[in-house]
């Protein structure tokens, strides 16, 4: 029996190896693709998990962990935070007025948490540092001498 498997075996390689060699150009494309494949797919893995650690570190290096953010109001208006951001660029200034205040992104008030609420987060136990900070959007500007408030674009470059 284990003769029998032995030879059988030998002959299957013997048929491989021949027709191997019989259509080479086949065996040849089938061969490269097999290692064009296998090589992208190892690629894509590499890329991604290496990917993944750098963005994992980029954002530790900036974001501390043990960081709560508080907010004054629950919630906000991201998509008017955006829009204030990223939106308007090309469009004339416009004069921002109580009417139309709605209206243009980015013309919005943000109101600071007060000096005796930092004073209660700093006194619960386990709070190692309360830091207060204002966000200031600059879409908006006024002109000294001009009491009108226009929306701006500033960029940083």
């Amino acid at each position: 029996m284990n003769l029998l498997r032995t030879s059988l075996i030998r002959d299957l390689l013997t048929d491989v190896f021949l027709n191997l060699f019989r259509k080479r150009m086949r065996a040849l494309l089938t061969m490269t693709g097999v290692i064009i494949g296998s090589f992208l797919v190892v690629l894509i893995f590499s890329l991604s998990n290496g990917l993944s650690v750098f963005l994992d570190q980029q954002i530790r290096a900036v974001w501390d962990e043990n960081m709560i953010k508080v907010r004054l109001e629950k919630g906000g208006a991201p998509e008017k935070m955006a829009k204030g951001m990223f939106g308007g660029l090309g469009e004339p200034p416009q004069e921002v007025t109580e009417e139309n205040k709605e209206e243009i992104p980015g013309a919005f008030e943000f109101r600071h948490i007060p000096h005796e609420s930092i004073q209660k987060l700093k006194n619960i136990d386990g709070v190692q540092e309360v830091q207060p900070e204002i966000w200031v959007m600059p879409r908006s500007m006024q002109v000294v001498g001009d009491d009108r408030q226009f929306d701006a674009i500033v960029r940083p470059w």
